[in-house]
């Protein structure tokens, strides 16, 4: 599902993100939890890494340079994270990243709203604006009605929702979203990922994290990693 652009090197569009060999300690020191995990996001895809649930996790703060591998690289845009200072990789979250946990990680003591409206307002948009986007942002996914609740009065279904709409914001270019039918019934399930499939659309691309081999038919790639490392057959051939 890439998007289709006019360019005659659209084949070197910039990845969105590129794991190069990365090892990374598990709790056994003779086994890392990652060893030579390699892979790319490309623009406008979702890609879903099947895997146990520690190694997902692992993933997700490596992206997000929260933590560092012990061996490889990881370049989010085609910057070096282990190049950038910990400023550059926080203003790398707020700009470029947006997560989305199973519990949909919203701050407690916010509304809905102003949980969306941070997001603008972290961009230097003044706090009346950004309610206002946040606002059109909450009637463009139905859910005008709960903008003045706070995240424990709206359940699990709708904090995801919420949590996908802010994160699709500010500019944000990748998506690291965990499978939401881990909290949500089937039906409310399949809403998420097709709310995550409209951001994609809108030109992001999602890293979606799971450890159901069912979601491969909804990526538009997979990749499985059965323990420390990637099976072989299905690793990037790029």
């Amino acid at each position: 599902m890439s998007r289709k652009t006019n360019s005659p090197v659209q084949h070197l569009e910039v990845p969105r993100a590129r794991l190069n060999e990365v090892y990374y300690p598990g709790d056994n020191p003779a086994e890392p939890l990652l060893a030579g995990v390699s892979f790319t996001v490309r623009a406008g895809e979702v890609l879903t890494v099947i895997a146990p649930a520690s190694v997902n996790a692992a993933l997700v703060n490596l992206i997000a340079g929260l933590d560092d591998p012990s061996e490889g690289s990881i370049e989010i845009e085609g910057q070096d994270l282990g190049s950038m200072s910990p400023q550059q990789r926080a203003w790398l979250r707020r700009e470029k990243l947006g997560v989305v946990m199973p519990s949909g990680n919203l701050v407690g003591d916010l509304t809905v709203a102003e949980n969306i409206a941070l997001v603008y307002e972290l961009s230097g948009i003044s706090h009346q604006q950004a309610l206002s986007r946040a606002g059109v942002a909450l009637a463009n996914v139905r859910a005008s009605k709960i903008g003045d609740h706070h995240p424990r009065q709206i359940g699990i279904f709708n904090q995801q929702k919420v949590a996908i709409t802010r994160a699709g914001l500010g500019g944000a270019k990748l998506i690291l979203a965990f499978d939401p039918d881990l909290e949500l019934d089937a039906a409310e399930g399949e809403q998420i990922l097709q709310l995550l499939r409209k951001q994609v659309e809108k030109g992001s691309s999602c890293l979606l994290f799971s450890e159901r081999e069912s979601l491969t038919n909804f990526a538009d790639r997979s990749l499985k990693i059965q323990s420390a490392a990637v099976d072989a057959g299905e690793q990037d051939d790029d």
